[in-house]
Protein backbone atom coordinates (compact mmCIF):
# COMPACT_ATOMS: atom_id res chain seq x y z
CA UNK A 1 0.00 0.00 0.00
CA UNK A 2 2.81 2.41 0.83
CA UNK A 3 4.58 1.63 -2.45
CA UNK A 4 1.44 2.36 -4.52
CA UNK A 5 0.91 5.62 -2.74
CA UNK A 6 4.50 6.68 -3.50
CA UNK A 7 4.13 5.85 -7.19
CA UNK A 8 0.82 7.68 -7.40
CA UNK A 9 2.25 10.74 -5.60
CA UNK A 10 5.26 10.72 -7.86
CA UNK A 11 3.04 10.45 -10.94
CA UNK A 12 0.85 13.33 -9.80
CA UNK A 13 3.82 15.54 -9.04
CA UNK A 14 5.30 14.72 -12.44
CA UNK A 15 1.98 15.46 -14.11
CA UNK A 16 1.66 18.75 -12.22
CA UNK A 17 5.22 19.65 -13.20
CA UNK A 18 4.44 18.99 -16.87
CA UNK A 19 1.26 21.07 -16.72
CA UNK A 20 3.07 23.92 -14.99
CA UNK A 21 5.91 23.84 -17.52
CA UNK A 22 3.45 23.75 -20.42
CA UNK A 23 1.60 26.81 -19.03
CA UNK A 24 4.86 28.73 -18.54
CA UNK A 25 6.13 27.92 -22.04
CA UNK A 26 2.75 28.77 -23.54
CA UNK A 27 2.69 32.11 -21.76
CA UNK A 28 6.21 32.95 -22.93
CA UNK A 29 5.42 31.95 -26.51
CA UNK A 30 2.19 33.97 -26.62
CA UNK A 31 3.91 37.02 -25.15
CA UNK A 32 6.81 36.60 -27.60
CA UNK A 33 4.46 36.42 -30.61
CA UNK A 34 2.68 39.62 -29.61
CA UNK A 35 5.99 41.41 -29.27
CA UNK A 36 7.45 40.22 -32.57
CA UNK A 37 4.82 41.43 -35.00
CA UNK A 38 4.05 44.93 -33.75
CA UNK A 39 1.61 47.42 -35.22
CA UNK A 40 4.40 49.65 -36.56
CA UNK A 41 5.87 46.60 -38.29
CA UNK A 42 2.49 45.68 -39.80
CA UNK A 43 2.01 49.26 -41.02
CA UNK A 44 5.32 49.07 -42.91
CA UNK A 45 4.06 45.97 -44.71
CA UNK A 46 0.70 47.54 -45.53
CA UNK A 47 2.22 50.75 -46.91
CA UNK A 48 4.85 48.82 -48.84
CA UNK A 49 2.24 46.49 -50.32
CA UNK A 50 -0.01 49.40 -51.36
CA UNK A 51 2.86 51.28 -53.00
CA UNK A 52 4.17 48.15 -54.73
CA UNK A 53 0.75 47.15 -56.04
CA UNK A 54 0.06 50.62 -57.38
CA UNK A 55 3.51 50.82 -58.99
CA UNK A 56 3.18 47.38 -60.55
CA UNK A 57 -0.27 48.13 -61.96
CA UNK A 58 1.00 51.39 -63.50
CA UNK A 59 4.12 49.64 -64.86
CA UNK A 60 2.08 46.88 -66.53
CA UNK A 61 -0.36 49.38 -68.00
CA UNK A 62 -3.40 48.14 -66.13
CA UNK A 63 -3.78 51.52 -64.47
CA UNK A 64 -3.10 54.99 -65.86
CA UNK A 65 -2.62 57.60 -63.17
CA UNK A 66 -2.03 60.42 -65.63
CA UNK A 67 -1.43 63.56 -63.58
CA UNK A 68 -2.21 61.72 -60.35
CA UNK A 69 1.31 60.32 -59.93
CA UNK A 70 1.43 62.05 -56.57
CA UNK A 71 -0.61 59.15 -55.21
CA UNK A 72 2.26 56.72 -55.81
CA UNK A 73 4.70 59.25 -54.36
CA UNK A 74 2.50 59.67 -51.28
CA UNK A 75 2.42 55.90 -50.76
CA UNK A 76 6.21 55.79 -51.10
CA UNK A 77 6.55 58.57 -48.52
CA UNK A 78 4.18 56.66 -46.24
CA UNK A 79 6.28 53.50 -46.66
CA UNK A 80 9.42 55.43 -45.83
CA UNK A 81 7.87 57.17 -42.80
CA UNK A 82 6.42 53.95 -41.38
CA UNK A 83 9.76 52.19 -41.86
CA UNK A 84 11.49 54.99 -39.92
CA UNK A 85 8.84 54.85 -37.19
CA UNK A 86 8.97 51.05 -36.95
CA UNK A 87 12.76 51.10 -36.77
CA UNK A 88 12.72 53.65 -33.95
CA UNK A 89 9.78 52.19 -32.01
CA UNK A 90 10.78 48.53 -32.35
CA UNK A 91 14.43 49.39 -31.69
CA UNK A 92 13.59 51.31 -28.52
CA UNK A 93 11.51 48.39 -27.25
CA UNK A 94 14.22 45.91 -28.29
CA UNK A 95 11.86 43.94 -30.50
CA UNK A 96 13.52 41.49 -32.88
CA UNK A 97 11.76 43.11 -35.87
CA UNK A 98 13.72 46.36 -35.83
CA UNK A 99 16.50 45.03 -38.11
CA UNK A 100 13.83 44.04 -40.64
CA UNK A 101 12.37 47.56 -40.63
CA UNK A 102 15.86 49.07 -40.81
CA UNK A 103 16.79 46.84 -43.75
CA UNK A 104 13.58 47.75 -45.55
CA UNK A 105 14.26 51.41 -44.83
CA UNK A 106 17.76 51.10 -46.29
CA UNK A 107 16.46 49.61 -49.52
CA UNK A 108 13.63 52.14 -49.76
CA UNK A 109 16.16 54.96 -49.40
CA UNK A 110 17.77 53.81 -52.67
CA UNK A 111 14.58 54.25 -54.72
CA UNK A 112 14.94 58.00 -55.44
CA UNK A 113 18.34 57.30 -57.03
CA UNK A 114 16.65 55.27 -59.78
CA UNK A 115 14.50 56.57 -62.61
CA UNK A 116 10.81 55.80 -62.08
CA UNK A 117 9.51 53.01 -64.29
CA UNK A 118 13.00 51.77 -65.17
CA UNK A 119 14.29 48.28 -64.58
CA UNK A 120 16.50 49.30 -61.64
CA UNK A 121 13.52 51.08 -60.02
CA UNK A 122 11.45 47.91 -60.23
CA UNK A 123 14.38 45.80 -58.96
CA UNK A 124 14.97 48.05 -55.92
CA UNK A 125 11.23 48.15 -55.11
CA UNK A 126 11.05 44.35 -55.38
CA UNK A 127 14.14 44.04 -53.17
CA UNK A 128 12.46 46.15 -50.47
CA UNK A 129 9.47 43.80 -50.50
CA UNK A 130 11.73 40.73 -50.39
CA UNK A 131 13.71 42.13 -47.45
CA UNK A 132 10.50 42.84 -45.54
CA UNK A 133 8.78 39.50 -46.24
CA UNK A 134 11.86 37.32 -45.77
CA UNK A 135 12.95 39.19 -42.64
CA UNK A 136 9.51 38.99 -41.10
CA UNK A 137 9.27 35.27 -41.87
CA UNK A 138 12.70 34.66 -40.38
CA UNK A 139 12.03 36.65 -37.21
CA UNK A 140 8.57 35.24 -36.54
CA UNK A 141 9.60 31.59 -36.69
Amino acid sequence: MGLQRTRRDRGQSLLLGIRRARREVGAQTARYRRRVISWPHISVGAALAASSLLGASVRTGRLDLGRQRWLHHALYATSLATAVAATLIDGSKRRPTWPVAAGTLGVLALLPATKGGSGPHVAVAAAASVVYVAGTALVSR
